[in-house]
C-alpha cells in the first residue's frame, strides 16, 4: 500500500471518529471542566467553565461534590472535545496532503511521450560496462505469470507490477549495476522467477545467453520483493520462498535481499538502499 491510498483510508477512519466523537457530545452537557488540588487536604474542586450567553463573558461555577455525575459528564465532554479537536486538525493536514498530492506520475508520462528520452537514459547507466549493459539488455526468459499486472514504467523503460518495485528497479538504475527483471532462475528440477536478478561486483559478467542455476549462487545476487503481506496464504507463498532458495544457498546476507509491504508497514526505500550498498559500496 503506497503514501496516497494510506491517507485515503486515514482521512475514511478520521470521518467516522469525527462523527461518533460529536454524537457522544451530544448527550453531555455544555461546558467544560475545570480541576484545581486542594492544598489542604489533597482533595481536588471542580469548576464548571462556560460562556454567559447574556453577556459573551466566561465565568466559572463552583460544582459541589455531591454533583460528582455533573463533574463527571462534564470531564468526558472535556477529554472527548480535545479528541474531536485533534482529529479535526489531522483530517485536515491530510485533506491538504490529498488535494496536494500529485495526481500523475509526470516522469513516467515524459517516458511514454519521449521514446528517444528513454533510449538516452537506457544507455546512461553510470557504473555498468559494456559486458554487463549486453548481457541486461540481452532477450531472456521472463516470468510468464499474468504479465497484464505489469503497469509500471521504469527509468529503465521496463514493466513492473507495483510502485514498490519500481522504486527498487529505479535504485538499481541509479547505482548503475546491471540487472533482470523477472528472470528465470533453476533451482534443481524448478524454475523461479527472482524479482530483480543482479550480478555480484568483481565478477566475470557470463555470456548473455547463459542459463542461471543454483550453482551461480556465487556469482549473483537477487532481490525478492514481498508486497501482500497482510494475506495468509501469500505469507506461506512467502515462506516456501524462503525455504527454497535457502536449500539453494541463496540465503540473506550473502546473496539474497528481501523486502516486505503490509498495509501496516509500507515498503522502506531507506532499507533497501542500505542492503543494496552493504554489497556495491
Amino acid at each position: 500500500m503506497d503514501l496516497l491510498e494510506k491517507a485515503k483510508i486515514e482521512n475514511s477512519v478520521l470521518t467516522e471518529e469525527i462523527t461518533s466523537l460529536n454524537e457522544q457530545l451530544s448527550v453531555l452537557p455544555e461546558g467544560s471542566l475545570a480541576v484545581y488540588k486542594n492544598s489542604c487536604n489533597n482533595s481536588y474542586k471542580w469548576f464548571l467553565n462556560e460562556i454567559d450567553k447574556a453577556t459573551g463573558d466566561r465565568k466559572r461555577t463552583y460544582i459541589p461534590r455531591a454533583h460528582r455525575e455533573y463533574a463527571e459528564a462534564l470531564a468526558k465532554r472535556t477529554i472527548l472535545s480535545a479528541c474531536l479537536k485533534d482529529a479535526i486538525k489531522k483530517q485536515s493536514a491530510i485533506s491538504g496532503f490529498l488535494r496536494h498530492y500529485p495526481k500523475s506520475n509526470m516522469a513516467e508520462q515524459l517516458l511514454d511521450r519521449s521514446p528517444g528520452l528513454l533510449e538516452l537514459l537506457e544507455h546512461s547507466q553510470t557504473g555498468a560496462d559494456d559486458l554487463q549493459k549486453a548481457w541486461q539488455e540481452y532477450p531472456y526468459e521472463m516470468n510468464p505469470f499474468m504479465p497484464e499486472n505489469k503497469t509500471i514504467r521504469t527509468l529503465r523503460g521496463e514493466m513492473v507490477r507495483s510502485k514498490a518495485e519500481a522504486m527498487i528497479a529505479n535504485t538499481i538504475f541509479h547505482h548503475g549495476i546491471a540487472y533482470r527483471y523477472d528472470s528465470a532462475l533453476y533451482l534443481g528440477d524448478s524454475v523461479v522467477y527472482p524479482d530483480f536478478l543482479m550480478m555480484r561486483p568483481g565478477v566475470p559478467v557470463p555470456e548473455p545467453e547463459h542459463r542461471f542455476t543454483e550453482r551461480d549462487r556465487k556469482r549473483i545476487i537477487i532481490v525478492e520483493h514481498n508486497g501482500l503481506m497482510d494475506k495468509q496464504g501469500y505469507r506461506g507463498h512467502v515462506k516456501h520462498k524462503i525455504g527454497q532458495y535457502y536449500d539453494y544457498g541463496f540465503i540473506p546476507s550473502r546473496n539474497l535481499i528481501m523486502t516486505y509491504e503490509s498495509s501496516e508497514d509500507p515498503f522502506d526505500l531507506n532499507y533497501f538502499i542500505r542492503e543494496l550498498e552493504y554489497y556495491y559500496s
